[in-house]
């Protein structure tokens, strides 16, 4: 019995992590309309599959496309401005200037395609981006096929896209108008993203809250991210940022907290208690000294944390196998215990408890029927990764993001060996330079 479907991935070794972990030595994966219908061992079949299109891996490793939990995608154009100093000193005497300065749709598109470039490069087949003029960041992301958590930004202060706290809720609410509700199949879902507690008033959480709740989507915030943050919030309410959401009922499952450095264990329990998410940034934290975030201790406390690049402008990269070999590695050093952090439980933040942590855990994270077919083919035969004995070890601690061969997401190959099949790379190049030049 044979059946049509739109692309065949075959011919080396599949790391589904289904929940039984299961790996597949010659491995095929059958994909229709944008979604796995099979995925084992190309003799086991009981229907021979006849594709359009067939992509033969010839022994490279296929496993699913990483999830990039937070970034700010635009800022690409600000990367390597303000480098080697502290949050506050780099948000408000650099950054915050100049976006005032370069803020525009014209630099959300040019930007976040820019970053669309890098993440698809490096294997990345999902983000979560948090920034202003999210319309225009659609339009990037849907350009460059990439799937995308898209949340419009609320700041309580005067920003390029709106003068007023009422204009700024107009715009939130007219861009969730605009795309909430759509079908499951469209790689855009829309959400929103409260800057943070030093930033945001507790009103300003709680009618985002509201509003995000009225359309169904998810809420993102920077969290307890520094020191700073937590006495600045002391000395204004008299209590932690966690606690200061939490007393306010901002907290919730539908809710996914950004760093969470700086917090105590009871906070974690308060955390753990209303379903909240975590998107851990190690390389955004390390190079701000904004802290280590206690990765292990909210993993144990049943809490889904995901793992996130931060914007390129506070990291200076996207790739989440650097991100991964350096969470790894923080956690071991911090408890003094090189077990702590296994290279398998790094791999599933950035797989499929990153997929929980933004509510996308029925679509995407691992390779099984029925996900979506976001695939991405690793070389690991150059010096650098020779010889092999262990996949996720490999994965964490000896690959980068220029080991990946293929991309595929949706079940469309977007990126193969160099070439884009969805955009002009060098465009994107071109046009981040001359927004830059401004500065």
């Amino acid at each position: 019995m044979s059946r049509n479907v739109d692309l065949i991935v075959k011919g080396g070794p599949i790391l589904t992590f289904d929940e039984n972990d299961s790996i597949h030595i010659n491995g095929l994966v059958a994909i229709d309309d944008g979604s796995i219908v099979f995925v084992g061992e190309e003799m086991d079949t009981t229907e021979e599959y006849i594709a359009d299109d067939t992509v033969d891996v010839e022994g490279d490793l296929i496993m699913p496309g990483l999830i990039n939990g937070h970034t700010h995608a635009a800022m690409s154009v600000m990367r390597g401005y303000a480098d080697d100093m502290p949050l506050k000193k780099w948000l408000e005497d650099y950054i915050f200037p100049a976006e005032k300065m370069l803020m525009s749709d014209d630099m959300v598109y040019w930007g976040t395609l820019l970053s669309s470039a890098e993440m698809m490069r490096s294997g990345i087949t999902t983000v979560a981006d948090a920034y202003l003029f999210q319309e225009s960041a659609v339009r990037a992301f849907r350009r460059s096929g990439m799937r995308a958590v898209c949340a419009q930004g609320i700041m309580d202060f005067p920003t390029p896209q709106w003068e007023d706290t009422d204009a700024m809720f107009e715009v939130a609410g007219e861009f969730l108008k605009n795309h909430a509700g759509r079908d499951a199949s469209d790689l855009i879902v829309p959400a929103l993203f409260v800057h943070a507690p030093y930033t945001c008033s507790p009103e300003v959480y709680l009618r985002a809250k509201e509003l995000a709740g009225e359309f169904d989507v998810r809420l993102f915030t920077h969290l307890a991210e520094t020191k700073d943050e937590i006495n600045q919030i002391k000395e204004r309410y008299d209590t932690t940022p966690v606690r200061l959401l939490g007393k306010e009922g901002v907290l919730s499952d539908r809710l996914s907290a950004v760093h969470a450095v700086w917090v105590d264990p009871e906070e974690i329990e308060i955390l753990a208690e209303h379903g909240t998410a975590v998107i851990h940034c190690p390389g955004s934290n390390a190079k701000l000294a904004s802290g280590t975030a206690p990765i292990v201790s909210y993993i144990e406390a049943g809490i889904p944390v995901g793992l996130g690049t931060d914007g390129p402008a506070s990291n200076n990269r996207q790739d989440l196998f650097y991100e991964m070999d350096l969470c790894a590695k923080e956690q071991k050093q911090a408890r003094q215990d090189p077990g702590i952090m296994k290279a398998k439980m790094v791999l599933a933040m950035a797989l499929y408890l990153g997929a929980e942590a933004l509510g996308l855990e029925e679509t995407i994270g691992s390779l099984e029927a029925g996900k979506a077919a976001d695939i991405i083919v690793m070389d690991l035969s150059r010096p650098h990764c020779s010889p092999l004995f262990n996949y996720p070890s490999h994965l964490v601690y000896t690959a980068r993001g220029f080991d990946v061969k293929t991309t595929i997401i949706g079940g469309r190959v977007v990126y193969h060996w160099g070439r884009f099949f969805t955009f002009d790379e060098s465009e994107a190049i071109s046009k981040v330079f001359e927004i830059a030049g401004r500065l």
